[in-house]
């Protein structure tokens, strides 16, 4: 057990010697300082738990020094030996944050009692603070683990942690199935349990059977497997429940040359398994709302396709078309899905367009070309009211934007249109030229690059165009080597 560490302060050497001789010989480690400034200096660079101060000394007093201890936030406790004459002061003393003062002259046994109670209260205060420090590194971890979209980087985060915060040298993690009757995930990692040892299922299974989080004590970890008796084997484990009944469970442990796991331990993991089930499930929640989402939002676009049997096929084209670029760009993964959906989504205004300018063979008149444009704002209201696609927003306004200003709804030229957006309208432009619609035949691809070069710098972003050409070319390649 660590030894509390104490600083004697006093003017008199014989008094300090006395003191330091009794104090350790009940189990104290003790320092000692003949004025303020000594203690002062000491307390700087040393940790200290309680200094023993006298209240009158020559030069500075007990009252100077707990002044200076608070200004330079120093963090130990405080008491004060004091004669009758300087109670007064030791009062004005304890109201600044002294811990408690003791009057001479003293017997041993007031002495140590004194020590004691300001120990105990220091300790306490010292749980207590670690407790609020730690439940806020947990939530915080809760909120990581809630914004993880794939249960790859749930789970490696999820061990991470546990390996920082709990040190074991063994994790078993058993990951509560999907639906009823799916079969349950573990995964072990860690030198006490790779290579599958054979305890590892007799263990997943007792535990599975538990109700609550526990200890797991050398000998209960020795009803598991005979080969664990006597090697000193602890760990803790505490339930991943979710809302909805399913469980899994987190073990940790350690081998018999570590401390085992206290139960202040055990209700820290069972804090990190109750945030990391409830991420867990609104992870998964979160991506049924989004599958949902996206189903309805498709239902527009198949609409809008099932009216113009031209336009069959064309969002999932331009979708595609606008991934390849993307990555010809070297976009993010999370870019690359922005633009993979907003090429599926970038044309859903136009359910809102009447099927018989929508299939029209001929030219527009000025009032349905004006109606055709408004599909982009109509798109944007469509998206705005789901969560999951708010980001798709400025994409699907803007991908009728040109590059010198003429373009629609808002006239943006240059790069004051988004990014992504000067990628769809390249990416739509080119799948509109190749497929055949009513008012115009189909080109090949190399009619509709030589269409995009014309048009760059004025209605498309001459960089966007070069990248774009790179990867078309590419594609009618590998399709001639294929043929």
């Amino acid at each position: 057990m660590k030894k509390h560490r104490l600083l004697l302060v006093d003017d008199e050497p014989e008094l300090l010697a006395v003191n330091k001789e009794c104090l350790e010989d009940e189990g104290f480690q003790v320092f000692t300082a003949k004025d303020v400034l000594q203690a002062l200096m000491f307390l700087e660079s040393e940790e200290i738990d309680l200094v023993i101060s006298d209240m009158c000394m020559p030069g500075l007093s007990g009252s100077d020094l707990l002044q200076r201890i608070n200004a330079k936030g120093l963090d130990a406790d405080v008491m004060f030996l004091t004669a009758y004459g300087t109670v007064e002061n030791a009062v004005e003393c304890i109201q600044n944050g002294a811990s408690d003062y003791l009057l001479k002259p003293f017997d041993l046994v007031q002495f140590l009692r004194k020590i004691r109670q300001v120990l105990a209260g220091r300790e306490k205060r010292l749980r207590m603070a670690n407790k609020g420090k730690s439940l806020e590194a947990v939530l915080a971890f809760g909120k990581t683990l809630s914004r993880q979209s794939s249960m790859k980087n749930f789970i490696r985060m999820l061990i991470v942690e546990m390996r920082k915060v709990f040190s074991p040298q063994g994790i078993v993690l058993i990951m509560p199935s999907i639906k009823e009757g799916d079969p349950v995930r573990r995964l072990s990692l860690g030198p006490l349990v790779t290579n599958s040892p054979d305890w590892i299922e007799p263990l997943g299974a007792r535990v599975c059977a538990l109700s609550e989080a526990a200890i797991l004590s050398c000998e209960y970890l020795s009803l598991c497997s005979p080969e664990l008796d006597g090697l000193g084997i602890s760990g803790m484990c505490a339930p991943l429940r979710t809302p909805f009944g399913r469980t899994g469970w987190v073990l940790v442990l350690r081998d018999g040359q570590s401390p085992p796991y206290l139960r202040d331990e055990l209700n820290l993991l069972s804090l990190y398994t109750a945030q990391a089930a409830n991420a867990e499930e609104n992870r998964r929640v979160k991506q049924r709302l989004e599958d949902m989402s996206l189903e309805v939002v498709m239902s527009y676009v198949t609409a809008v396709e099932a009216v113009d049997v031209y336009t069959r096929g064309h969002s999932e084209r331009v979708g595609n078309f606008a991934r390849s670029l993307g990555q010809e760009l070297g976009l993010s993964t999370h870019e690359l899905e922005q633009l993979y959906f907003a090429g599926l989504l970038h044309d859903v205004g136009k359910v809102s367009i009447p099927h018989s300018i929508l299939t029209k063979p001929d030219r527009l008149t000025d009032e349905e070309f004006h109606i055709m444009r408004k599909h982009p704002e109509w798109g944007k209201k469509i998206l705005s009211s789901i969560s999951s696609f708010r980001e798709l927003v400025p994409i699907v306004l803007h991908h009728h934007e040109h590059f010198d200003g003429s373009g629609y709804p808002q006239g943006l030229q240059g790069e004051d249109i988004p990014f992504l957006a000067r990628a769809i309208s390249v990416v739509d432009g080119y799948e509109a030229m190749t497929s055949n619609r009513a008012y115009q035949a189909a080109r090949t691809p190399e009619q509709a690059l030589a269409i995009l070069e014309k048009g760059a710098g004025s209605q498309w972003d001459p960089d966007m165009v070069a990248v774009w050409t790179k990867v078309v070319l590419r594609m009618l390649e590998d399709e001639r080597c294929c043929a």
